[in-house]
């Protein structure tokens, strides 16, 4: 049986889809926080790190897709506001990530694996459980955020796969600067669709050359800078044809 499906159709089912990849992400951000357990498998995981990985991927993999297909709907308002919604909700929440990041550099420089281990009165990270957590941030003297956030377990992740030494560093670093990009990369996009634009990486200029980051007009979003009064425009066929059509009468 085929489907005849329209364009807008097909959009609002990628909506759909992109909806449930974040369900499933919110629901292994709950997971991984201690709060429920809806998946066994996934809770049993010992490293902190690897669940939040996951977390990260699934719900990138859902807003970049909702963002990249709101801003393809011909109707302004439908494609500002659906893009307002995402780039205000990626924003809310990629700043706890952000913030955790920052977090683990200070906390690295002064805590290490068999610190935190002991402050939990534990003898390996798979023994970690979210009562656990709560005691080894009180014992440590963590902030409530930090002790929320789980920083001292995420540590743990860290340095069980990247050690304790300069490899940590880098990685910390790296995670930051990544962490940062995903805090401002959307909210710079969204800002450039409502204005009709796209921001564009690695991609081509207006003028059709190689640039790391570019700005171009969106393809079907022509209407909203349109002045009909002076342009040719596809806005001017139809009266055009009527009035050629008078004209024979």
């Amino acid at each position: 049986m085929k489907l005849n499906l329209t364009r807008k159709q097909i959009l609002f089912c990628l909506l759909g889809l992109s909806v449930v990849i974040m369900i499933f992400g919110i629901l292994f951000l709950v997971n991984a926080m201690g709060m429920a357990d809806f998946y066994t498998a996934y809770a049993e995981m010992d490293n902190a790190l690897a669940k939040y990985i996951i977390v990260i991927l699934t719900m990138a993999t859902g807003i970049m897709l909702f963002s990249n297909v709101a801003m393809r709907f011909e109707d302004k308002k439908l494609r500002n506001g659906l893009t307002c919604f995402i780039t205000v909700f990626s924003f809310i929440l990629t700043l706890p990530l952000v913030y955790v990041f920052f977090s683990l550099m200070p906390f690295a420089a002064k805590y290490d694996t068999a610190t935190v281990l002991a402050s939990g009165s534990v003898t390996a990270i798979g023994d970690f459980t979210p009562e656990v957590t709560a005691l080894s941030a009180e014992v440590l003297g963590l902030n409530a955020v930090d002790g929320i956030m789980g920083v001292n377990n995420i540590y743990l992740g860290f340095a069980d796969w990247f050690g304790e030494g300069a490899l940590l560093w880098v990685v910390l670093s790296f995670m930051l600067v990544l962490g940062i990009v995903f805090l401002f990369e959307p909210l710079i996009a969204g800002i450039c669709v409502m204005k009709g634009k796209m921001l564009q990486l690695f991609g081509k200029d207006k003028n059709g050359k190689f640039a790391v980051v570019a700005i171009v007009d969106l393809p079907w979003a022509k209407e909203d800078t349109c002045d009909c009064a002076h342009c040719d425009c596809c806005c001017h066929e139809e009266p055009a044809l009527e009035e050629a059509a008078a004209d024979e009468e």
